[in-house]
This record gives C-alpha cells, structure tokens and sequence, in this order.
C-alpha cells in the first residue's frame, strides 16, 4: 500500500524524502519495525516516540509520522518521508484501519 493512500486517511501532510513510498506493515513501536514500514511516534506519559525515530529508520522504516511542532531529528534527504499530522494517536488508529482494512467491522458486537 502507497504512503498517500494511508496519510489521507490521516489528514497527515508529508514534507521530505521519496514522494509515495510503498508502506509494508504500520506500527507506533520502533521494535517492531521492519523494511517499508510507517512508524507513528505518540508521545506518552513515561516516553516520547521522538526518542525512537532513529531506531526506528535503521530498522528501515520508509516514512514517520510525528505530531505538528515536533524537532526531528532525521537525515531528510534521506529516503525517509516525514509526515506530520495534529494528532499522532488519532492518525495511528487511521492509520492501521487504512492499512489492515479495518478488522473490527468483521466483529459481531454481543451483550
């Protein structure tokens, strides 16, 4: 799946990098990265998903996304594409409905 096809979904705008790179798996964990792969960074209580950028590009992430006004920290003539979007939670939810063709519509809510 392209880039654009997710980061519509998202309301996400992309500044740098490749244009529209094919995307191969989404995640907001820079463990669980691998090559093409759309890595969401959400701040949290305990962490900060900024810290996990590089990580997450040397485990071949091919796009970030990071909220509005975040530093990043990333060689961006690079083939990394940085996205930015007003809510980094809210466009990961977008983000995996987009990508693994929202699951939960399958589901019959009971009780």
């Amino acid at each position: 799946m392209r880039l654009s096809e997710i980061t519509l979904r998202c309301g996400c705008d992309c500044q740098s990098g490749s244009s529209d790179p094919e995307i191969t798996m989404v995640s907001s964990d820079s463990r669980t990265i691998r090559a093409g792969g759309l890595f969401i960074a959400i701040s949290g209580y305990k962490d900060n998903g900024l810290l996990y950028i590089e990580d997450a590009v040397r485990r071949g992430a091919r796009a970030v996304v990071v909220e509005e006004g975040s530093s990043v920290k990333v060689d961006k003539s690079g083939p990394v594409v940085i996205c930015y979007t007003k809510h980094a939670r809210k466009c990961a939810l977008d983000a995996a409905k987009v990508f693994y063709d929202d699951p939960s519509r399958g589901f019959t809510l009971v009780g």
